[in-house]
This record gives C-alpha cells, structure tokens and sequence, in this order.
C-alpha cells in the first residue's frame, strides 16, 4: 500500500482511494445501521442486556472506522493537493479529480469545478476555465471550512486572468475587493491571499496594459506552483521595464517546470526572442 498519495502511479492512487474512500465508508455506513438498529432494539427492550451488548459491539468499530475514514480523508485532502501545487504534476491531479468525482465516491462539486478551472487555465485553455468559472456562485458555494479560503482565492485568481488574458471586460477592484473579504484562519492562508492581491494588479499591467510596474513590494508564494506563477509575470514585468538581465534569469527558471504549464511555453519563447 502506499505511504503516500504522491508516490505512485495512477491506477495504485486509485486502489488506495477506493479501499479507504470507498469501502471504508461503505463498511461505516453499515456498523452505522447495525448500531441505529441495537438501539432502538434496546429502547423497546430495556430489560434485555443483549440490546446493550450488541449496541457496544456495533458501536466500537463504527467509532474506528469513523477515525479512519476521517484520517485518510485528511491525507487525502493533503497529499492530493500537493500533487498539483508542488509536483505540477497536472495530468495525475486531473485523473484524480475524475476518480474522485465518480458515483462510488463522496464529492463536493463547488470545490472539484473550482480545481478544474484552475486546471484549464493552468493549460492556457482559457475560454474552458472561464466555462467551469460561470458554474460556481462564489457567494453561496458550499465548500469545508479547511477548504473555503485557499479554493475561493484561487476562483478570484482564475477568473480575473482568464478575462484578462481572454481580453473581455474584467474589473480589478471588484476582485481585489472579493479577496479582502475573505477570511483567513491560519498564516498559510494570510499568505495565499496577500499573494492573490499583489498577483492581480501584475496581471493587468503585464498582459493587458503592457507596462511594468514600479517598486513592486517581494511577492511570497506559498507552494511551487505560485512560485512559478510568480516568477513568469515577474519576468514579463522585468521584460517590460528593461531589465533584461532579470528577465533572462526568472523566463530560465519558469521554462524548467511542468512542460504542460502554458507560461513555461511562453517562457521559452521569451529566451529564443531574447538570445
């Protein structure tokens, strides 16, 4: 079995997710029953200690498995995610999301349409991540409290570049106003979200206004794939300002990561017109 949900390929990703997601569940759902069913029995036989016993015998694995579905659902949650953020690795993420999205399995689809935009967009497929935007209401989307800032901050983060890089209309007070909103619950979060407010006026001035912008404050990424995010507007903004040096160094770096990430192509084509 896996240690990790980041070790191993596909199919065995998918054997772990069903043993634990799957069957785990279906197993709670019955010890569930069983022990509904003891009690009532001893509630219409109080003087029956059979009724006790069985209630306590159904109700010690159903509290096991409970803690492990709940534990692995954590790694899950975790490990899953990672596979995007740290690993780039968007073809696997995307296998997984569709596994997970399957009938067999307990799914939250606000938080899986949120993923697949950011997927479309990471491919530069921005008129399909604008499709999957339109299908959430950020305002009543039902999504964990774990969950909610991280997926909501990457909605405004998506759905402003994708209007901007589809050249529509876009209104960048309205996002940043959206992203002040948001409340953050730990220091991770506090980071992603001052990430996405300095990210968005960089957006607009390099791709949409063309010109760079001045005294830019250190932009902190939290994970690899907002370091490249970073790093490839960045370098447009260097590009733009005149610094070619700078720009030469952060396009080098974008160009290096996950093949499928549309700024690493576009990175690649900044180097060849730069040489």
């Amino acid at each position: 079995m896996l240690t990790s949900y980041r070790d191993g390929q596909i199919d065995d990703i998918k054997n772990r997710m069903y043993t634990y997601l799957t069957v785990v569940r279906n197993w709670f759902l019955l010890f569930l029953l069983l022990f509904v069913a003891s009690v009532i029995y001893w509630f219409l036989n109080p003087k029956n200690i059979m009724g006790a016993a069985f209630s306590l015998a159904s109700f010690l694995p159903l509290l096991a498995l409970a803690v492990q579905y709940v534990r692995e659902n954590n790694i899950y949650r975790r490990d899953s995610l990672k596979i995007l953020t740290e690993d780039l690795a968007l073809d696997k993420y995307e296998d997984m999301l569709s596994y997970e999205s399957q009938a067999a399995l307990k799914t939250n689809w606000d938080r899986t349409i949120i993923r697949q935009a950011e997927l479309a967009f990471l491919r530069g497929n921005f008129n399909k991540s604008a499709e999957f935007i339109e299908m959430v209401n950020p305002v009543k989307t039902q999504l964990s409290p774990k969950e909610r800032t991280p997926l909501l901050l990457t909605y405004y983060v998506v759905d402003f570049a994708n209007k901007v890089f589809g050249k529509e209309d876009y209104d960048l007070e309205a996002s940043l106003a959206a992203i002040h909103n948001l409340v953050v619950q730990n220091d991770m979060e506090q980071v992603q979200k001052r990430y996405s407010q300095q990210l968005l006026p960089l957006i607009e001035a390099v791709v949409c206004k063309g010109e760079a912008l001045e005294d830019l404050e250190d932009i902190q990424a939290s994970n690899k794939l907002e370091e490249v995010l970073r790093d490839y507007f960045l370098a447009e903004n260097a590009r733009l300002a005149g610094d070619k040096a700078l720009a030469k160094k952060l396009f080098k770096h974008v160009s290096q990561a996950e093949s499928s990430l549309f700024m690493v192509e576009k990175a690649k084509g900044s180097l060849k017109k730069m040489k």
